[in-house]
């Protein structure tokens, strides 16, 4: 299964992890990425602007196994 994480951001610059492992850094521009999922697996977007304000938000697919 793929899963597409997608986000939006203005004046700032984004790290996504996957399961607490550095996954893409420093994204700057709006965008999308694609990943093979074959477990549950965890994204976490964390983006930081200037003055240093941070926000992150956690995106847990669902898995299920048929």
């Amino acid at each position: 299964q793929t899963s597409t994480i997608s986000w939006t951001v203005n004046n700032t610059t984004c790290d996504i992890t996957k399961n607490g492992n550095m996954w893409k850094n420093n994204r700057q521009t709006s965008g999308s990425d694609t990943d093979t999922i074959n477990a549950q697996t965890t994204y976490t977007i964390t983006c930081t602007s200037v003055p240093s304000q941070s926000v992150t938000v956690n995106i847990i697919p669902i898995f299920q196994e048929f």
